[in-house]
Parts: structure tokens; C-alpha cells; sequence
């Protein structure tokens, strides 16, 4: 098995933008999801985070992915959204594409509902794992491509999350076994086990 983490390190790879398109952001490790009637809304707020590379061969096995995100505003602590990947092989970072809420969803999703959410990191109950091994399993997906996930804010009345700061970035960590390929090796085939250096 091996290990993947990574923190957001730049402010292309954070973003949000309004239900109806309008707003887009890309922001300092920051962002916030907002829950509300009709998600096409100006109203409703959808986020996305990009990590980039991730450093995961093609068909590896995710053992288990989870990510954290860091609630620092004390007056909306309430989280009510869908989580997705952006079901692509490399994800466009937020100054090339500048869409949160159409863009490609996983079929892997996690629904999160969260009332009165503490200061400081929280997120081990984001089971991400399906959501990776779809896309780590998509045919044209290569280590060191960049993962989009998609943070969509439900149906229903207003509540709003903000999480992340400048020192405080979302993060994932991903435990997972790469693929094992079949390799020449003196007219016969052997095993190699690709590992992340």
C-alpha cells in the first residue's frame, strides 16, 4: 500500500461560483457552499477544489480517500451539499475552466449534512473513496494528472459553509495499492509493482 497527501497550494485550485453561473471566484483556499431552493439560482453557492498532480497510477486500487476542510467562521457552521469528482481525465484548473456547477459529475457521490460544525479541520466523514477509484479507473487517466472535486450545494432552505484560509487549505489523503503489470524479463514475463516515489 502507499500513501497520498496533499494540501491546496494555490489560488487557481480553489474556486466558487453562483447557481446561475454568475460570481465565479477563485479564491485563497477558501470557499463556501450554499444551500438554497433552486440550485440554478443566483442565490445557491457551489465550490470546487482541485488537487494537482496526484501522483496515482492508472487502475490502482484505493484502499480509502478522505478530505478535510477547515471551518473558521463561527456564524455558519451548517453544511448541507453533495460531493462529486469532475469526471475527467485531467481536470482544468479554475483559470482554464471557469465552471463549478456543469461541469462532468462521477456517478460516486457523498451527501453531507452537517449542523453546527466546529472550528478547525473536520472531514474524515467525507469517505471519498469511491468518488477517486472512478476516476483513477477512467482509461485515459495518467499519474500526475489533477483531480476537480465538485461540492454541490442541495436543495432546500438557506444554510451556508464556509471553510479554509490561507493557512488552512483543504487537503486529502488517499491510501491506496498500485496496479501490478506484466513485464518481459529474459523470455519469460514477470512483475513489477509500480510504487510512488
Amino acid at each position: 500500500m502507499s500513501i497520498f497527501n496533499q494540501n491546496i497550494t494555490e489560488i487557481k485550485n480553489t474556486a466558487w461560483v453562483r447557481g446561475d453561473g454568475t460570481g465565479f471566484k477563485a479564491d485563497d483556499n477558501k470557499s463556501y457552499v450554499y444551500r438554497y431552493t433552486d440550485p440554478t439560482s443566483s442565490s445557491a453557492i457551489h465550490s470546487g477544489i482541485i488537487f494537482d498532480p496526484v501522483t496515482i497510477p492508472q487502475g490502482s486500487t484505493i484502499n480509502s480517500a478522505y478530505i478535510e476542510l477547515y471551518g473558521n467562521y463561527t456564524s455558519e457552521w451548517d453544511a448541507y451539499f453533495h460531493l462529486f469528482g469532475n469526471d475527467v481525465d485531467d481536470a482544468a484548473d479554475f483559470t482554464v475552466e471557469l465552471d463549478i456547477y456543469t461541469r462532468a459529475r462521477t456517478t460516486a457521490n457523498v451527501a453531507y449534512t452537517g449542523e453546527n460544525i466546529s472550528i478547525g479541520y473536520w472531514g474524515s466523514a467525507f469517505d471519498i473513496t469511491t468518488i477517486i477509484q472512478e476516476i483513477i479507473d477512467r482509461v485515459g487517466w495518467a499519474s500526475g494528472q489533477a483531480i476537480c472535486l465538485l461540492l454541490i450545494g442541495d436543495t432546500g432552505s438557506s444554510k451556508q459553509y464556509r471553510y479554509g484560509d490561507v493557512g488552512n487549505p483543504p487537503r486529502i489523503h488517499i491510501d491506496y495499492t498500485a496496479t501490478v503489470l506484466a513485464v518481459p524479463g529474459h523470455g519469460a514475463l514477470r512483475t513489477k509493482r509500480i510504487i510512488n516515489l
